[in-house]
């Protein structure tokens, strides 16, 4: 009986997966809809499974990866590299 629920419970993370990926501005209860499932159990996949939650209408990893945080790194590093090189950010001190 465990073996059958964790199964069930699987094969629904794994499509609140799906549908979120294909169009991450549904709401919880449009994706219940969606999958016959209660938007409670839908709400419950997405913060505790799939580790996400609601930012203006969009659902977004709580966390950022390593990459993601290497990759804002840079870009900040070669923004501050190009204010420090540009003649008008320097004539404003």
């Amino acid at each position: 009986m465990f073996w059958k629920t964790l199964h069930a419970k699987n094969g629904r993370v794994t499509k609140v997966k799906a549908l979120v990926r294909s169009d991450r501005r549904l709401t919880v209860r449009m994706i219940g809809s969606e999958l016959n499932l209660n938007h409670r159990t839908v709400h419950d996949i997405l913060t505790e499974e799939m580790g996400m939650r609601k930012i203006c209408a969009k659902l977004v990893p709580k966390y950022l990866t390593n990459e993601q945080k290497e990759n804002r790194r840079n870009v900040c590093l070669d923004l501050l590299e190009r204010i420090e090189d540009d003649d008008f950010f320097s004539n404003m001190s």
